[in-house]
Parts: C-alpha cells; structure tokens; sequence
C-alpha cells in the first residue's frame, strides 16, 4: 500500500525513500459535461526528467492524452466550471505556482508569482474566483483570489497546514482537510469563502470532494491509517465507508459515478470508477 504523507502528496514530488511503483496518479477533476477525466501522476519514471504530468481521458479510460504545458512538475489540474479551462500548479525554476491553460492545453496563463509554493486550486462554482493553498506564511493556509489571480488574500490562518480545499456546489463553503490537532491530524473542516463559520466535520480525513447537489463529502484516509474512502453528509451525520484501498475520488457532475484513485498490492495505483454507492468498481486506468 502507498503510505506517502498527506503533505508530500499535496505538494511535491516524495524523496526516493517514499516513490511508489509506476505508474501513481495524485488527482482526478471529471469534465463538466461527464464525457472526460483530468489526471496528474507519474506514469514513466520519477528519474530522468521525470515526474507529475498532465493528462486527459475519455470517463471509461480511452483515448489518454498528455496535456504538456511546460513545467518540470504540473499537479492538480482542475475543470473551470463551464469546461473551457483547466487550473493547474506547476514548478518552474524550484518554485511551484498556479496557471490555468485552455482545456486543449493552450494559452497558458500564469496567476500567482510567489517564492511560496502556490498548488491545489479549486473554482468556485460561478468561475469568478480559485481558492488553492500555499505557504506564503511558512505553513500552509487557505488564499482565494480572482480568477485572473488578482486580489490575493489569505482566508485561514493557523500555525499548522490547512491543505486541499474543494468550494460547495453552491458557492457558500469550502471545504477542505487540516493538520490542526497534533494527536489525531488531518482532520476535515467547512469554512465560508470569507473566512467565518469554521466547523469541523470529520476528525480524521484527506482530500475532501463535493457531491454535486452539495449534500455529501468524500474524503480518503487521514492518520487513522485505515486505508479506505469514506462519505459524510454536508452536516456531519451519515460517515460511511465507501470503499477499501482508495486515497482519492471525486464525483461525476450528474452524481452517478465516482472515479477514484486506489493503491495497489504492488505499490502502484489505478483509476477506477464505480456507482455512487461504492458498487460496481470498474478500472479503467493502471
């Protein structure tokens, strides 16, 4: 089983000690209109100008592609809300920020020049503005700026990370995963764009996803080590688990299908989607 720490997974490419097998994928954003998937992971070698790249799928795994965009690490691609465009981090020069390109891989744009590591964006549901996760103040807090990158402003801070933000369909919270408690760590918390209504909503919990209608949250293995997925209801009532050995997912925009990510026996990982009850696992990348 890959046990990388959540940090490493959220930010950099892991020391040689921590790399799994080939290939590992970090992170999934189904299209808009459910017909594709983004990924990022390392499919070649982490060696010899390998590293995190950028691809694009059919939803059943068909006809990959790699969207190059430049950098020597690019992570965490993310659909804009109407499709048009997709947000991504990428380390240039040993710093790491945030661009967003065209869906072909076109016109690429940089939003943020920061010393800091910039990576995990997440649009909100209009696609005026990104929230994403940096550590401009040594640990890493949750910033929301425009769209276009301006007006930059840090929404939490604490002296530990909080990490892996995903805005509500709705537009009204974000939800995303903390190393606050330094028994337990990694838990699950619900913020408001502006910075008010900190609520926690699961002690133990990395990578938190929205379900369309905004009415559950998935979210992979925090410290507790059990390796499984889980789903909460939006209130914090209903935790169940969803499925054994998968670290990431997210759902389908008519919410019928999840795709996630699941480590292998091998060390490796696979992509594969299943009904939203957790049934019905068909892989369809490894």
């Amino acid at each position: 089983m890959v046990t990388l720490p959540c940090i490493a997974l959220l930010t950099a490419t892991p020391a040689a000690a921590q790399r799994p097998e080939m290939p590992f994928y970090q992170s999934l954003s189904w299209s808009p209109d459910g017909t594709r998937i983004l990924f990022c992971g390392v499919l070649t070698s982490w060696d010899e100008g390998g590293g995190y790249r950028i691809y694009v799928m059919n939803a059943d795994g068909s006809e990959q592609a790699q969207l190059s965009t430049g950098g020597d690490q690019e992570m965490y691609p993310v659909w804009s809300p109407d499709g048009t465009k997709i947000a991504y981090a990428s380390r240039q020069n040993d710093n790491i920020d945030l661009f967003v390109m065209n869906a072909d891989g076109s016109a690429v744009t940089r939003l943020t020049r920061d010393a800091a590591r910039d990576s995990y964006p997440t649009w909100s549901p209009d696609g005026s503005r990104i929230a994403f996760q940096s550590n401009r103040e040594g640990n890493y807090d949750i910033y929301v700026m425009n769209a276009d990158g301006s007006k930059q402003r840090r929404l939490t801070r604490r002296t530990r990370d909080d990490l892996a933000p995903a805005w509500s369909p709705d537009g009204s919270r974000i939800v995303f995963a903390a190393d606050r408690d330094s028994e337990q760590g990694d838990e699950v918390y619900l913020i408001n764009p502006d910075g008010s209504g900190l609520t926690l909503l699961a002690e133990s919990g990395i990578f938190p996803t929205w379900s369309p209608d905004g009415a559950q949250i998935i979210y992979g293995p925090g410290r507790r080590g059990e390796g499984v997925l889980r789903v909460i209801n939006s209130d914090g009532s209903g935790e169940a688990v969803l499925a054994q050995g998968a670290f990431y997912a997210v759902w389908s925009p008519d919410g019928s299908r999840i795709a996630a990510i699941f480590n292998e026996p091998d060390r490796s990982t696979s992509i594969a989607v299943m009904n939203a009850d957790g049934s019905g696992r068909k892989e369809i990348a490894h």
